[in-house]
C-alpha cells in the first residue's frame, strides 16, 4: 500500500508532471498496439511501394540515346614525328630525323609504336 499512497502523493504535489507522464504512458501503449497489429498482419509498415528499378523509371523511359561521335582517324604515313630511345614519340627537325631515326610518322603518338627498339631514333 505505500507504492500507491508514494503515487496519490506525488499525482497531487504534481499535477502537470502527472499528466506528462500519464500522455506518454499512453502513447507508448497505443503505439506498441499499432506496432503488434501490422507485425501479425502481414503487411509491410510503409504501405507506400517504393520502385528503385531505375530502368522503369519515367525518367530512363525518356532519355534518348545519346550518339557516340565517330573517331577521327589518325594520320598514317612518314611524317615530322619518330621515337626517342627513351620510347617517347618527339618532333624531330629534317636533319636529326633524317640522320638517327629509320621510321617516322605523321602521327603525334607515332600510332603507338615506340615500345619497339627497331622503330626507336639512335639519339
Amino acid at each position: 500500500m505505500k507504492i500507491i499512497d508514494s503515487i496519490r502523493q506525488f499525482l497531487q504535489t504534481h499535477p502537470k508532471k502527472a499528466a506528462l507522464i500519464a500522455g506518454a504512458i499512453i502513447l507508448y501503449a497505443v503505439l506498441n498496439v499499432w506496432v503488434f497489429r501490422i507485425a501479425t498482419s502481414g503487411r509491410s509498415v510503409l504501405p507506400i511501394r517504393i520502385n528503385t528499378d531505375k530502368s522503369t523509371s519515367p525518367q530512363a523511359k525518356e532519355q534518348k540515346p545519346v550518339a557516340t561521335p565517330t573517331p577521327t582517324p589518325r594520320p598514317t604515313g612518314p611524317g615530322v614525328y619518330a621515337c626517342s630511345p627513351e620510347a617517347a614519340c618527339n618532333l624531330y627537325s629534317d636533319t636529326m630525323r633524317k640522320q638517327y631515326c629509320t621510321t617516322t610518322y605523321a602521327d603525334s603518338l607515332c600510332l603507338d609504336q615506340c615500345g619497339d627498339k627497331a622503330k626507336q631514333c639512335t639519339k
